[in-house]
Parts: structure tokens; sequence; C-alpha cells
């Protein structure tokens, strides 16, 4: 399950370990800039929405296997392929782990933007690489935000990124560079089960990430006190012409967010149990 893997990958065989010590650069509490991000986040995604204050409809015609030919009335920029899912079945909902929108993997809560063809995507795919991949992106999210919530406030801890790994190696990782009056903590069995009993609880909330595309300037705001972050942005913007950064948010119920800068799972709930 992911929660074991996380312990696993966290250990990785002492040499593996990729933790890396800095000096604290933030003035703000890891709470506050939690905050600050989620505000800036929220006001964003208002912001978008207030731009289509009239609601318009689209077509969205399902190409799947199941209910071929079906048409979907949608509500432009509002509906997403999980809404669609909906008007399908129970098992769309609970399987599909990300949608194919003419023919480009979009996350099942991504508004969808225009009338479109859709079909689903689920583990039981005759080739499920992508649902893979963002099976393991999203373990490596849960992971990350296990990570920044273990330590006290005192202890600056930054996330880096989930660097790729192949699908066959069966694992992930997240690099994270800890607080320097880290310098002398070796996890111990303790510590990793503790992670893991904490990601176990986070799994089970079922959130679903929240998909956004925001001007490099929003980025910026919202991670200008990880200089990590800072430097993805910059790489992320160069890579397209209107300069967008796609942003993903998990909001825990005590208000930590955990963000990631590539699609993943619906929701890993259901689908995690599917990888043992």
């Amino acid at each position: 399950m992911a929660a074991r893997w996380a312990a696993r990958c966290l250990w990785g065989g002492r040499e593996g370990r990729r933790f890396i010590s800095t000096p604290t650069v933030s003035r703000l509490t890891s709470d506050e800039v939690i905050q600050m991000r989620n505000e800036l986040f929220t006001k964003e995604k208002e912001r978008q929405l207030s731009l289509h204050p009239r609601i318009e409809k689209i077509e969205v015609k399902y190409t799947g296997k199941s209910h071929p030919g079906s048409v979907f009335v949608m509500n432009k920029a509002l509906s997403t392929p999980y809404n669609c899912a909906m008007h399908l079945s129970e098992w769309h909902c609970k399987k599909s782990v990300l949608a194919l929108v003419d023919g480009e993997v979009w996350d099942m809560y991504r508004p969808l933007t225009k009338s479109c063809e859709i079909q689903f995507l689920s583990f039981k795919d005759d080739n499920p690489e992508e649902v893979n991949k963002a099976y393991w992106r999203s373990c490596a999210m849960i992971m990350a935000c296990v990570l920044k919530r273990a330590f006290k406030d005192e202890y600056s801890v930054n996330l880096i990124k989930a660097p790729e790994v192949p699908v066959i190696s069966g694992a992930f990782c997240y690099d994270v560079i800890l607080d320097n009056k880290l310098n002398d903590w070796r996890p111990t069995n303790d510590n990793f089960r503790s992670l893991t009993r904490d990601a176990r609880k986070l799994i089970d909330k079922d959130l679903p990430f929240e998909t956004l595309h925001v001007e490099v300037k929003v980025a910026r705001e919202m991670f200008q006190h990880n200089r990590y972050k800072m430097e993805m942005i910059e790489q992320k913007a160069s890579q397209n012409m209107e300069g967008i950064v796609t942003l993903h948010r998990l909001t825990t119920p005590c208000g930590t967010n955990c963000w990631k800068d590539q699609r993943g799972c619906r929701s890993l709930k259901k689908n995690i149990w599917k990888q043992q």
C-alpha cells in the first residue's frame, strides 16, 4: 500500500536517503505560509470563475466501451470529467482515475472548457501507463504532505519535487530539504511507523486534488517562500508560450495544503489497495 511504500522509499537504505539540510529562510511560520497559499489559490480560482458570469452549455460525447455515443450537456468551465462520470454509473465514478478529453490526458476534477469527446482511464485498461504514472505521483505527494506535517514548526521542511521514477520500479520518492538543526537526525523504525500511520489516515480521507492553471506571477507569489519551487515555476513557465503554470492542491482536514505540478489520481483511497 502507498503508506508502506512511503516508509520504504523514505528508508531506501542508509546510502539511498535524500535528506539534505539547509538554513531556515522563511520568516513566516509553516502554518502562515500554508494559509497564504491557500488564500491566493482560492482567490485566483474565484477570479477565474468570475470570468464566466453567465453559464454556457457544452456537449460532451462519451466514446468509451459502455454507453458509447452518449452525449452530456454540461456547464462550460464548471463541469468536470467526474461530473460526466456521474451520468454513467457509480463504477465510472469510483474506478476512473483520469480522463481522455479529445485525446488529451485530463484530471478528473479539471473543468471542461469546450464541447469535446471524452473517455475514462482506469487500472483495468489494457495499457494503464498514464494511470500508473498518476498513481505513483499521487503516492509521492501523500508522502511529501506527511513529511511536511511531521516536524515541529521550529524546523523548516522544504518540499522540492517528486523526481521521475520509472513505473516499472514499483516505487516513488520525493526530494525534501530539512532544517540544518536536523543534521544529526536519523529516522528510526518508530519514525517510519508513525509516518506510515499518518499516510494511512490521509489516504482514508479520500480527498480530491484540485487543479488550477495560473499565470507565472500568481505562482511566484504563492511560492515566494520556497526558492526551489520558484526555480521550478520558471522552468515550467518557459515550456509554453503562454507562461502558464499548472498547480494541484490537496487540502487536508487540518488545513494543510500539499502541492504538486503534475497530474495525479482522482483519489487514492479506492486505488491504493489495487496496487498491493
